[in-house]
């Protein structure tokens, strides 16, 4: 500790707790005499301990000697006022270390002055001196040695890089460190005998004077305070001071100002209110479209209700409907088991409706088709059910509906209409037309001889009881709409009719007649028929060839009519003959006038020798047609462009009768060509700045990471950083390799493997000579979506290898493979994939990557979607992008195989 303090020192000592900077005086080159108290917050050591050792204990031990050359080279010369800089690492109370800048100076009473700041925070040296001078010293003090010690103190407090100033308690402004300039831009001088409320926004004059007016109420009493105070340019700078009531220390006698100029962290506290609003506004924005949407799906719940409880009326009533239906009616799951039966089944199967549910009823032939079963009944009898099924969807399942329905009485009494239509039979046989019988379900019931050889097929048997359900195979084209007929009229229909089977087609002249039952209702229809193809088939011919005439001759006059493209006949010297609207529209002449004109009025001179010279051909048989795209003029003067087809017409014997050509207005077509030429031209050079940019941004992030990677002392932070550097390259070279190549569309990824391979390998590697590569590269091309996912892959790959298989001093191969792989299989039962298939499958035009070393290999057990690595996980992530397969080898070293396809992407406009 100091014996005494000179007014100056006392000016110093009421400073210190109120300065962000660390002040210190040594007695010595290593021990302290006095600190200040924000020392303790700095190293964590107490005031008194620092004061106390050797200062040396919490220096780093390589800066010591520099610490004490520094300080011997000051004393030696022994002018007091001199600085020193210098920088070291002191060891915190924690372990850690801390990077202190030092201004050191030697005083007249031959002690050393020391402020430090941490580095990051060290303040522009200022040379100017303060105007005012400090109090006079005491007599006991020599004067050359006070004004040395004055000096000394002062060249601290300048140095430090604060603005320091001391005001009367109406704010006139006493003093003023030259900080001032930084600050403010004032000179010290320009501010000396101002007040405070001269700089200070209006704004905020209240609040400081009242600060000021609760800080003169007590003494050594501090405030800090915040406010706006203007520039010598004029603009505003947002200040933070300490205010101190130093009034009754003599060496002061004033207010005491440590101020900070904190305008860049106003302006980021005020962006920062900007984006809270706008992020509140956003968030009330969200709430109400969030409570729209709630709403919506309230009343769409509402609604579902809504439909459920129609629905289980609906189903109710389709119960009772099915419960009234007289046909018996089962649902029967896929292995026929009942699933539901109405009170019609219960009766047929003459079982309780709880027996019927569950029974196993078997599982229909298929479906839609008509089939007879026979039911047993308690007496032991059986009865005859005629079985339709449907399969429909019920209660989320695929289900068989049944409908069954008694047919025994009918069966009866179709056995005794039989027995009366065998009589008629024989009758039928004998014809020499044919005969046939339909049901009224259109299958067919009977056919005579005749009928049979004429259509080539077998008779149904008349012994055959069951004739119903032999089904046509044969059908009338017309059949269905007569004997709709007969039934809407209820009496005979003639009709010419073409019936087709399986043999070929007959035209047959059909008389169709209603049998009736019983009742008097039509049961089914007797047809005799004819054969009349042979005269139909020339009737048709004739009707055919008639029609195929005046349709060709209608069709060649709308073409000719109607085409867009000009259509012209001329006679062997070039004269128009004919011509269509379209010909006169192209060159804008009238029909009139152009029939008194030629190819030579319309044709342009340069191109009309060259047009000449294609018809001589023409005629002398050289070529059949020619197609030439000349220049045409329009009666308006204008040039067209335009594409001339012709051909010449002979007749029968050969002779030149006259020309034929199409004239097409291309002008438009070849102006658009040349625009979409221009424009394709003009978008492939933006898409290749677009590339280049997007190149050149990825490597700006990556060198900004490269610089704040210099301001980060942890080990594991800077190789993240490091290897998201690598990822960005990745995909910069991506872009690189696109914008270089001839094509936009896809990267030449062999090429890129290799100078990615190279890079990682520099970059990683500061020993690189251990480590070789070895390709075996086929070309691949891929698009831009399947390229980066795959370079990223790879980054990761080969990364992994130069990181983790060659530890030092191990050489080793680092060996990469890329081709296309088709109809091939890869299996290694040494192999798993990070999906958790199999290699082995069949591969067809899918590429295939492997990275492969022979270092130190991978745990056995590792898990790529359980890992905690960021790259392993970003192996495994980019697979799934890829839709690929990956499959580690851990068999000799670390291998990798990546089995892919080229992502489909719709074309991009």
């Amino acid at each position: 500790m100091l014996a005494q303090f000179t007014p100056i020192q006392r000016e110093i000592q009421a400073f210190f707790p109120i300065n962000p900077t660390y002040f210190c005086v040594f007695a010595d080159l290593d021990s302290c005499a006095k600190v200040s108290d924000n020392w303790e917050t700095l190293l964590g050591w107490k005031r008194e301990v620092l004061e106390a050792q050797p200062w040396i204990q919490w220096m780093d031990a390589p800066g010591v000697g520099e610490w004490r050359d520094q300080l011997q080279s000051l004393r030696r010369q022994g002018k007091t006022g001199d600085i020193c800089r210098l920088q070291n690492r002191w060891r915190h109370i924690d372990g850690s270390w801390l990077m202190l800048s030092w201004r050191i100076s030697f005083g007249a009473d031959r002690q050393f002055y020391g402020v430090a700041q941490l580095s990051s925070d060290l303040p522009p040296p200022i040379d100017s001196l303060p105007e005012k001078s400090p109090p006079a010293p005491p007599g006991d003090l020599r004067p050359t040695d006070q004004r040395n010690d004055q000096n000394q103190w002062r060249s601290l407090i300048q140095n430090s890089g604060v603005l320091i100033s001391i005001q009367n308690p109406d704010g006139t402004i006493v003093y003023v460190t030259p900080s001032v300039q930084d600050i403010l831009g004032y000179q010290p001088q320009d501010l000396i005998g101002k007040t405070l409320w001269d700089l200070i926004d209006e704004r905020d004059i209240a609040r400081v004077q009242n600060s000021l007016n609760e800080l003169l109420k007590t003494e050594n009493q501090s405030i800090v305070i915040e406010y706006r105070c203007r520039h010598q340019n004029g603009c505003w700078r947002f200040l933070q001071s300490t205010m101190k009531n130093l009034l009754n220390e003599p060496s002061i006698q004033g207010i005491l100002l440590n101020s900070h100029d904190i305008t860049l962290a106003k302006q980021s506290e005020i962006s920062c209110c900007q984006l809270n609003e706008e992020l509140e506004i956003r968030v009330a924005l969200r709430t109400a479209e969030l409570k729209k949407l709630n709403q919506q799906l309230k009343a769409e719940i509402s609604d579902r209700k809504q439909a459920q409880a129609e629905l289980q009326a609906a189903e109710y009533q389709w119960r009772q409907m099915i419960n009234k239906i007289a046909d018996g009616v089962l649902i029967l799951n896929r292995d026929g088991i009942v699933l539901f039966a109405n009170s019609a089944a219960e009766n047929l199967f003459n079982l309780p409706h709880e027996e019927l549910l569950d029974l196993h009823f078997g599982i229909p032939n298929s479906a839609k088709e008509i089939c007879e079963i026979y039911l047993p009944q308690k007496d032991g009898s059986y009865i005859t059910v005629e079985m339709r099924t449907e399969q429909i969807e019920w209660q989320d399942q695929s289900v068989y509906l049944a409908s069954l329905r008694n047919i025994s009485d009918r069966q009866e009494a179709e056995l005794r209409l039989r027995e009366s239509e065998e009589r008629y039979r024989t009758l039928a046989e004998s014809s020499q037309d044919l005969i046939f019988i339909l049901n009224s379900d259109r299958t067919l019931a009977y056919i005579n001889s005749f009928g049979a050889e004429l259509l080539g097929i077998e008779q149904p048997s008349t012994s055959d009881l069951e004739i119903e359900e032999i089904s046509i195979i044969y059908q009338f084209k017309h059949l269905e709409s007569s004997i709709k007929q007969v039934f809407s009229l209820n009496a005979s229909v003639r009709v010419e009719d073409e019936l087709v089977y399986q043999g070929g087609k007959l035209w047959l002249d059909t008389l169709l007649v209603p049998l009736r039952d019983n009742l008097g209702k039509i049961s089914q229809i007797l047809g005799v028929a004819r054969d009349i193809t042979q005269l139909k088939s020339i009737e048709q011919s004739l009707r055919k060839t008639q029609g195929q005439l005046r349709q060709r001759e209608k069709l060649l006059r709308l073409t000719l009519e109607q085409a867009p493209i000009g259509i012209v006949t001329c006679d062997l010297e070039g004269n128009f003959l004919h011509f269509n609207p379209a010909f006169s529209q192209i060159l804008g002449y009238s029909a009139q006038k152009l029939r008194q004109m030629s190819w030579e009025n319309i044709t342009d001179k340069d191109d009309l020798q060259i047009q000449e010279n294609h018809y001589q051909k023409l005629l002398a048989g050289e070529v059949r047609n020619f197609q030439l795209e000349n220049c045409y003029l329009r009666q308006d003067g204008n040039k067209i462009q335009g594409i001339i087809r012709v051909a010449l017409i002979r007749d029968a014997k050969g002779s030149p009768m006259h020309y034929v050509a199409q004239l097409e207005d291309v002008t438009e077509r070849k102006q658009a060509e040349a625009k979409i030429q221009a424009s394709l031209k003009e978008k492939e050079v933006l898409l290749k700045e677009i590339h280049h940019r997007v190149k050149n941004n990825l490597q700006i992030v990556s060198s900004l990471l490269d610089l704040q990677a210099e301001y980060i002392q942890e080990p594991e932070i800077l190789e993240k950083l490091e290897d998201s550097k690598h990822r960005l390259l990745a995909m910069s070279l991506i872009h690189e390799t696109l914008y270089q190549s001839e094509t936009l569309a896809q990267v030449d990824f062999s090429d890129y493997v290799e100078r990615l391979a190279t890079n990682i390998l520099f970059a990683q590697s500061t020993d690189y000579e251990r480590i070789t590569l070895d390709f075996n590269l086929e070309p691949v091309f891929l698009n831009l979506e399947t390229a980066i996912p795959c370079g990223l892959l790879l980054n990761e790959l080969i990364t992994n290898s130069i990181k983790h298989a060659f530890p030092e001093p191990r050489h080793g191969k680092i060996y990469i493979e890329l081709h296309y792989q088709s109809n091939k299989t890869a299996s290694n039962e040494n192999q798993t994939s990070c999906q958790g298939d199999k290699i082995g499958d069949k591969i067809e035009d899918q590429i295939m990557l492997k990275v492969s070393d022979d270092g130190v290999g991978m745990p056995p057990n590792i898990n790529l979607k359980e890992t905690k690595s960021l790259g392993l996980t970003l192996i495994h992530d980019l697979t799934q992008q890829l839709r690929g397969n990956l499959a580690i080898d851990l068999s000799n070293g670390t291998e990798f195989i990546l089995i892919f396809s080229e992502l489909k992407y719709p074309q991009r406009i």
